[in-house]
Formats: C-alpha cells, structure tokens, sequence
C-alpha cells in the first residue's frame, strides 16, 4: 500500500488525475479492499466526491483526520494493494486547483511511479511489518476445578459443561503482571535472536498493571532494561492485544520506529471474588508477547481491524481503581465494588458470538479471501462454547480454530498471544498458512489481525 503524506497543500486538478493532499507528517489517504461500515461512509466538505480507483473499481477514500471519507457502493479487492493508485472525480475549473497555478501544475502521469515531491512511503522499499519473534508464559500453581470443589458450591463437570475450562494458572504472591509479561517477552526476544537493548516500543495491554502509576509497561521496560525503548499500555480488556497489535503497527509504519515488542499480561485472581461461583471459575493469569520488526522476512502482519461500543461497556466491569470508585473505604470493600464483575451473561454471550464472527469475516475479506481461505483461527479462550458458536455461524470446521481454554481458563488480553505462541511451538502453522486472530472483550471492544505466515 502507499500512504502519501503532506507537506501542506490539497492539491487537485482535472477531471480524472492523481490527487495529492499533504497535511503535515499525517497520512492521508488510506486506500481499503473492502466497503466501509456505514457510519464511516460521511461526506465531507473538504473531501467532496472524491473516489479511489484500483483494481478497475472505484472505491471510497478514507482520511485518517476525523469525518473525512467518501461514500461509496464498490466493492475493492485484491492482494495486491501496491498497485492502487487515486484518481479522483471532479469538475474541471480554477477553484479545484487549490495552491497552484495553471502554469505551476507539474506533469503527473496516470501510471508509473508516484510523485517525487511529498514523503512517499512503499512497503516494498521499506518492508511490511513481519512477526519474526513469540512467547508466552503462565504461572506454576494451578488450580484445578477439584480444588474450587472445595470452596465452592459446583463442580467438575457444571464447570466444563458451560464454560469448557478444566485448570487454569494462578500468580504467586510475589508476581506481578510486568514479572509475568517479561518471562514472556525473554522467550519472544529469543526467538527473534534479539536483545532488549535492541527493543524502540513496548506496549503493554493489561487491565490489571502493577500500578495506576507507573504503567505497567514502565515496571516491564526497567525489568527488561531496555533503556532505550518508549513504553506505554493500552487498555482495552480482552482485545488489547490486537489493540496493541494496531498501535504498535501504526509506529512501525510511519517510520518512527523499527520494532516493537508488543505484550498482553494479566494477573486477574486478584480481582476476583474467589465466593462467586459464576466469575471465579473463568479467569486466569498468563501473558503473551510478540516482536514486530519492519522487513521483507518472516510471517507478515497484514492487516488489523479494531471497533469498540462504550455503550455497552457496563456489560463486563473492573471498577477497582478507578475513579468512580475511590477512594477505597472499608464500605465499598465489604460490598464487593472493587470486584471484576460481568452482567447479562446471556446478552454478552450473542453479542461476542456476532462480533467474532463479523471480525473474521471482516479480516478474510481485507484481504481478499473467504473464511473458508483461512488455516487456521486464534480466538481469545472465553468459552468453549463462544469459540464452537462462532465456528458453526462461519461454516468452519472447528478443528481450524486454536483452543487451550481447558488448560488455562480466560486471562483476559493473553489469551491470543498465549495461544499464538503455543500454535507456532507446536507446528500448528505452516509456512503459507493464512492465520486470523479475533477477539471480544469489555468496552465494548472486538477486532481481528490477519497474517500470512511466510
């Protein structure tokens, strides 16, 4: 794909000839395969009736600055998105030619290499963005459904029958969220051959860091000593992964930095109320770490899709530390407001099942491909029986999607690089397989990644 970045005029003319707008170190243009979502399709005044063509389609231009897209009906697709090129539709006349003069225009072609003027960036000169590193790690202790037998009014087999969880792995007193996300990030950082001091970003999704302040990327960074690298998390419960996954990816693309070592950990059993039969026997503690570099090498992280619904974001709650409900006072304690809390199970469990499946479908179709084109799922592990829902309402084989859910429970964010990272250990993925991972979480939050595993 080219991105086409500004210098600071809009600069159009004639009826069907490249478009260049340039704003200033902000890309653009974006240039989808794929009809957006009907809330992004919004005229603009600036935008006007632009269109991009590629592929023999034309297709809606998306700016990355705020209301700035195009509507349109076409369909784009195509694995090849370094051929796209913009023509945009207008009423040839002075007043599109903003910031030149007729004599001043430069002679761009329709074809052949984009203009010289402006930072034009292209993946095949500066790499994609490839995975080339992963890891994961889980706590000793585990605990058994026979141990909650103990302690709770349920057992063994209620427990594997609604949620499919058999153990799952609980931190030591003495462990952290960043102690856990850098055993994870040491194996990753191996895998790669490569060293921390060698690390530019690190983001850090968790919603359970070590501290409000400093963010637990900060305690991950100093544990690391990767003195050299920025560090900062993101919070967006289940799906932080692929959140962070989208973030780190933006730094990579633009430049600013070459790699990024991207980290999902949670120490969730300190959340819990270990009384409540219906929320203790889900969670665990795990994390997860990939290394992202910008190369021509290694399994390519194509494409990242993330949405969000705060208005239902009451549906799965972690008040505690926030500050709605602090300071913390012996009453709030004693009445459980501090506790991770989840409501309307049912309603969340339909909702989860209808946004997985509209992430993998919306990850395939990015791309140009099918579910049915895909090898194999990583969902995140929040129910044995969300994951075998989505696989039926895709018509997929369930033995495509990736499940460790009854060795490990739900850990939240590390759900997907904990299972990721055991599905490349365990020669699960083959080199030319097409791999997406999809999660849910609280936020609301969903979206998809897609890699094709060079």
């Amino acid at each position: 794909m080219l991105e086409y970045w500004n210098t600071g005029t809009m600069e159009c003319w004639g009826e069907e000839q490249i478009c260049q707008s340039h704003y200033s170190n902000i890309p653009l243009f974006h240039f989808p395969n794929e009809v957006l979502p009907d809330h992004a399709r919004r005229r603009s005044r600036r935008a006007g009736e632009d269109l991009a063509f590629a592929h023999g389609k034309w297709g809606a231009v998306s700016c990355f600055r705020p209301q700035v897209t195009a509507p349109c009906n076409c369909r784009l697709t195509g694995k090849d998105i370094n051929n796209i090129r913009l023509r945009v539709k207008r009423k040839p006349g002075p007043k599109y030619r903003r910031g030149f003069k007729s004599a001043d225009r430069p002679n761009i072609p329709l074809s052949g290499p984009p203009p010289a003027h402006g930072m034009v960036k292209d993946q095949q000169t500066m790499g994609s963005i490839r995975i080339v590193g992963t890891g994961s790690y889980v706590p000793e202790k585990i605990l058994t459904n026979y141990d909650l037998e103990k302690t709770l009014k349920t057992s063994d087999e209620w427990i594997v029958q609604r949620t499919g969880i058999k153990e799952r792995r609980i931190a030591d007193p003495g462990q952290a969220t960043s102690d856990l996300a850098k055993e994870a990030s040491l194996k990753a950082l191996q895998a790669a051959n490569r060293s921390a001091e060698d690390l530019e970003l690190i983001v850090l999704a968790t919603i359970t860091p070590d501290t409000c302040c400093p963010a637990g990327s900060n305690w991950l960074q100093a544990k690391l000593g990767a003195g050299h690298a920025v560090s900062f998390d993101i919070t967006a419960a289940c799906t932080g992964f692929i959140f962070a996954l989208s973030t780190a990816a933006q730094y990579l693309k633009t430049g600013q930095h070459s790699n990024a070592l991207v980290v999902a950990a949670e120490v969730l059993s300190r959340t819990l109320n270990w009384e409540d039969r219906t929320t203790c026997i889900l969670w665990g503690d795990a994390a997860g770490a990939v290394l992202l570099e910008r190369s021509d090498r290694g399994p390519e992280l194509v494409s990242t899709h993330i949405h969000s619904d705060g208005a239902a974001g009451e549906n799965l709650l972690l008040p505690g530390g926030g500050s709605a409900t602090t300071p913390i006072t012996r009453e709030s304690v004693e009445e459980g407001r501090h506790h991770l809390a989840m409501i309307g199970g049912n309603r969340t469990f339909k909702v989860a099942v209808k946004r997985f499946a509209e992430s993998c479908k919306e990850a395939a179709a990015h791309n140009g491909y099918t579910v049915a084109d895909v090898d194999l799922f990583i969902p995140h592990q929040a129910n044995l029986r969300i994951i075998q829902a989505v696989a039926d309402r895709l018509r997929v084989p369930r033995e495509k999607f990736f499940v460790n859910i009854e060795k490990y429970g739900n850990s939240s964010a590390a759900t997907v690089p904990l299972a990721l990272d055991q599905a490349v250990r365990a020669g699960r993925i083959k080199p030319g397989d097409k791999v997406i991972l999809a999660a849910f979480g609280g936020g609301l939050t969903w979206g998809s990644s897609f890699i094709h595993w060079h």
